[in-house]
């Protein structure tokens, strides 16, 4: 039978609040790809899939062109994202003219294992078992059975608290397009005085009904479930960058188009120590997936970490020869880059916290303002950096060992203050040295804690021994080679209090009083 797929991604997902202020829900990470991923690889290649496109319709877009480039996708605009007489219904509506034929519909934040549904060639929606609380929350069937195993729906409660406990999860194939778009056409306006589907769907005579697994990522219960069910990588979460694993490739993406130009660009200063990259949109990157281990996944980084070392320093820290005024312009660039843009952070920070610059008591020790703490640095010396190529987000996350024992860079940054020739290679070293005291592990398995209690600050982190270990075989480097540790331990204080805005509570307080703490402690002694 010939048929096409229908998948709902207009809607903006409010039911997640800021996770979706700039990605559309269909594009929320479950496992390690997209959750739109995990319906379109349950289908056959061949597959025809319609998209409605709405809300950052154009960043769905592009993720299907560069994840699929051999997948035909028909994609319609809906012109009318809200108000009287929006809603999935409409939605549907815009698509008609594509689906003139039997068809699967899917909602976008669905994940459901339809490929074992893929033989049954008659009229189906999809169910699943529901808690009491939740009825008010889902469209519900009223369901019978035929006496040969064969279940059918009987009727249907629009999210009420008098429905039944068996949602319509918003999967459902319609053989019967006809009878189904002669109906939705006549629907009247129903909940939020929108036009929903399901009663079109639910009113198809002799409807089967199949119990399904079923996550819901559009809201946040269902999706942290569905993350917990998948696994995968699961980075920290960004508002404005993703990460993706699909189809043999990792794909990047930044809501900041110039980050993905600029990324680009500076892969040909990189050149092999980062993998090829092998293709682009305005928002989105790709390279192929390499094999290895993330060196936090080693548990003996403390007997390699010279060698690594070594591996920057012959294949990535190479000096650029400035003249006299570039050299000058560069510490300008440099104070700019570690006092400028960590005070806009930091303004950040105050604003999302609903906190002020202050004194506080951590860990029992009384700590000055930010502003009192500023003055004792010595900017022009700080910023006497080393003009070099540089990655610019250097620690053990981003590096990997390859299958043949070699390494490779990932997740390089995009410049240093707007120049992609060179930064300072001082920055380098200290988001080198940054993980020695926040392991990524520790912080992905919530091994840290702040408590904030009648004026008083705790913040703790566990650091594993052999990341100890791996600290003081890097400050003995440091020291070997020349350069200038106290640098290195002021400049991470500055990068923990620039990262503090950029992550969810409670990790934004943590970063924060702990760089506080951090930059105190090593400006006094």
């Amino acid at each position: 039978m010939n048929y096409r797929v229908v998948i709902l991604c207009a809607g903006k997902g409010s039911r997640l609040g800021r996770r979706t202020t700039h990605l559309n829900k269909a594009l929320l990470k479950v496992g390690d790809k997209a959750v739109i991923s995990h319906t379109i690889d349950s289908f056959p290649k061949e597959t025809e899939f319609v998209i409605a496109l709405g809300y950052q319709g154009d960043v769905v877009r592009q993720y299907l062109e560069i994840v699929y480039p051999e997948r035909k996708f028909i994609f319609v605009e809906v012109d009318k994202l809200e108000g009287i007489g929006s809603g999935p219904g409409y939605s549907l509506m815009c698509c008609k003219k594509e689906l003139q034929c039997p068809f699967y519909f899917i909602t976008c934040d669905t994940i459901v294992d339809i490929k074992n549904r893929l033989h049954w060639q008659d009229d189906w929606a999809g169910w699943a078992d529901i808690d009491d609380y939740e009825k008010e929350n889902y469209c519900t069937l009223e369901l019978d059975s035929d006496g040969w195993g064969n279940t059918y729906v009987e009727g249907y409660c629009d999210k009420s608290e008098n429905g039944t406990n068996n949602a319509f999860i918003g999967v459902a194939f319609i053989k019967s397009y006809e009878y189904f778009w002669k109906y939705l056409e006549q629907i009247k306006l129903s909940f939020n005085e929108e036009i929903q589907v399901a009663p079109s769907i639910l009113s198809i005579p002799t409807m089967a009904a199949w119990c399904f697994d079923w996550y819901d990522t559009g809201s946040e219960e269902g999706l942290q479930n569905a993350r917990k069910y998948f696994g995968g990588l699961q980075n920290l979460d960004k508002e404005d960058e993703e990460i993706y694993f699909v189809n043999g490739h990792t794909i990047k993406y930044f809501r900041d188009e110039k980050v993905i130009k600029d990324r680009i660009c500076r892969s040909n200063y990189l050149g092999s120590v980062i993998p090829k990259i092998l293709g682009s949109t305005q928002n989105f990157y790709k390279y192929e997936f390499l094999r290895g281990k993330d060196l936090f996944a080693i548990d003996n980084q403390h007997e390699i970490i010279e060698s690594l070392l070594n591996f920057y320093k012959d294949n990535l820290w190479k000096d650029a020869l400035l003249d006299d005024k570039e050299k000058s312009s560069f510490k300008d660039i440099c104070l700019d880059f570690y006092r400028g843009k960590t005070l806009c952070r930091l303004e950040k920070f105050f604003e999302n916290s609903n906190t002020s610059d202050r004194e506080d008591i951590i860990n029992g020790k009384s700590i000055s303002k930010i502003e009192n703490i500023f003055k004792l640095i010595d900017w022009d010396w700080l910023c006497d950096g080393i003009p070099s190529n540089f990655h610019g987000d250097l620690h053990f996350s981003n590096t990997l060992l390859l299958d043949d024992g070699t390494f490779k860079l990932l997740d390089w940054r995009q410049n240093f203050g707007n120049v992609l020739e060179y930064g300072d290679r001082y920055y380098d070293l200290a988001k080198f040295y940054h993980q020695f005291l926040w392991p990524h592990t520790s912080v992905k398995s919530g091994k840290f804690s702040i408590v904030e209690r009648d004026g008083l600050i705790e913040v703790e982190i566990e650091v594993p021994e052999n990341i100890k270990k791996s600290k003081e075989v890097y400050e003995r480097w440091i020291v070997d080679e020349g350069y200038d540790l106290k640098k290195i331990k002021i400049l991470t204080g500055l990068i923990f209090l620039s990262m503090s805005p950029l992550h969810e509570k409670p990790l934004d307080r943590f970063l924060f009083y702990f760089a506080k703490l951090w930059l105190y402690s090593v400006l006094r002694v």
